[in-house]
C-alpha cells in the first residue's frame, strides 16, 4: 500500500498514472479506502495499492488440482504454528497463522483484501471488500506467506468462490455488520500452512478478555488493545464492532483479516474482522472490528442458501470503471 493523493487511485483501489474521475455510480462501487498521512510528501491522501505489484499465480494444472497434505497429517483448529518465527517484533513465520487468506479479484489479478478461513470451503471476510462483486470473479488464496516470494517451503492453494453470503444486517453505508461468508467451488487441503480458526460458540474469549489478540497482514502481525470507548464517537453501532489501538501501523494488515483472541491453553478465536480504520500512519490511530454473529454463521454453514441475497450492478472486468 502507498499513500497517493485520492484523484490518483482508481476505482480498484489502485495507483493510476493520471487523475480518475469517477461518477457517483462508480464512487459507490469502488474498492473501500482509507485516508492516510504521505508525511515525506506532506499531503493527506488514501491508501492505495502500488500497479506494479503482481501476485504470483500458479500454473492451471496447479489450480484445479491443489495441493494435496500428507497423509500423516492431522488437521488441528485454531492453533497458531510459532515455529520458526519471522524476523523483528511483529514479523510472521511460515504458517504461523493458517487461518490468514487473501481474496482476489481473478479478472486483473489482484488482492481485494484478506480474509478468515473457518473451514475447508469457507472464509469470513469483511462485506465491504465483496459487495457488489460477482462471486465467480472472487478467488481465495491460502498459505501465503510473503508477497511476491516463490521459493515458500509449501505451495499456496487458490481456489474459486461459488457464492457470497452478507450478514442479513449488514448496511453498506455505517458498515454495521460488516461480515460476509465465501463459499468455495471446491475445499482446501489443509495442511501445516492451512487451517482453520475456530469459532467462539461458548463466549470462551469474553470481550473483557481481549487482551490476547492478534490480526494479521502479510509479513506484519499488529497486536490488538482495547479501545472499546472510541467506538460511537465514530459512529459505530457498539453492539456490531470491536475497537482497537494497534502497536504497529495497522495500514499493513488487509481488511477482511481476523482479529484472532487465544484463550488459556492458546488456541485462537475468531472474535471480529478487519472493517475500517481512521487512516495511515498516525498516532492515534484507531482499528474496528466486526463482530462475529456465531449464531448466523452457524446457521449459515448449514444452508447458505437461504442467506444468499442478490446484489444489482455486479462489477465484473467487462463493466468495472478504472
Amino acid at each position: 500500500m502507498n499513500c497517493t493523493e485520492e484523484e490518483y487511485c482508481s476505482s480498484t483501489g489502485v495507483i493510476s498514472k493520471t487523475p480518475v474521475v469517477l461518477t457517483e455510480e462508480q464512487k459507490l462501487f469502488r474498492v473501500p479506502v482509507t485516508p492516510c498521512r504521505n508525511l515525506e510528501r506532506g499531503f493527506t491522501g488514501v491508501c492505495c495499492r502500488d500497479p506494479d505489484y503482481v501476485d504470483p499465480w500458479p500454473s492451471k494444472s496447479q489450480y484445479d488440482r491443489g495441493v494435496t497434505a500428507s497423509a500423516s497429517f492431522q488437521s488441528t483448529v485454531g492453533q497458531r504454528n510459532t515455529q520458526p518465527r519471522g524476523a523483528g517484533p511483529l514479523g510472521t513465520g511460515f504458517g504461523e497463522f493458517p487461518w490468514q487468506a487473501m481474496v482476489l479479484l481473478e479478472t486483473n489479478k489482484s488482492l481485494l483484501c484478506g480474509g478468515a478461513i473457518i473451514s475447508d470451503n469457507t472464509v469470513v471476510t469483511a462485506a465491504n471488500c465483496v459487495y457488489g462483486l460477482n462471486p465467480r470473479t472472487i478467488q481465495i488464496k491460502g498459505g501465503e506467506w510473503r508477497l511476491g516470494v516463490d521459493a515458500e517451503p509449501k505451495t499456496f492453494q487458490i481456489v474459486r468462490v461459488k457464492d457470497i453470503v452478507y450478514h442479513p444486517a449488514y448496511n453498506p453505508t455505517t458498515l454495521n455488520y460488516d461480515v460476509a461468508m465465501l463459499v468455495l467451488e471446491d475445499r482446501l487441503k489443509f495442511d501445516t500452512h492451512i487451517g482453520s480458526i475456530c469459532l467462539d460458540e461458548n463466549d470462551v474469549v469474553p470481550s473483557a478478555s481481549y487482551e490476547n489478540c492478534v490480526t494479521t497482514g502479510w509479513g506484519k502481525e499488529v497486536l490488538k488493545t482495547e479501545s472499546q470507548s472510541q467506538l460511537q464517537r465514530n459512529g459505530f453501532a457498539p453492539e456490531s464492532h470491536i475497537c482497537g489501538r494497534p502497536s504497529g501501523d495497522a495500514c499493513e494488515v488487509d481488511v477482511g483479516s481476523a482479529l484472532a483472541c487465544a484463550d488459556t491453553s492458546g488456541t485462537y478465536y475468531l472474535k471480529g474482522v478487519y472493517s475500517a480504520d481512521n487512516g495511515c500512519n498516525r498516532p492515534d490511530q484507531i482499528v474496528s472490528f466486526s463482530n462475529i454473529d456465531v449464531q448466523w454463521i452457524k446457521q449459515a454453514l448449514k444452508n447458505p442458501n437461504q442467506f444468499i441475497t442478490p446484489v444489482p450492478n455486479y462489477q465484473t472486468a467487462a463493466n468495472s470503471p478504472q
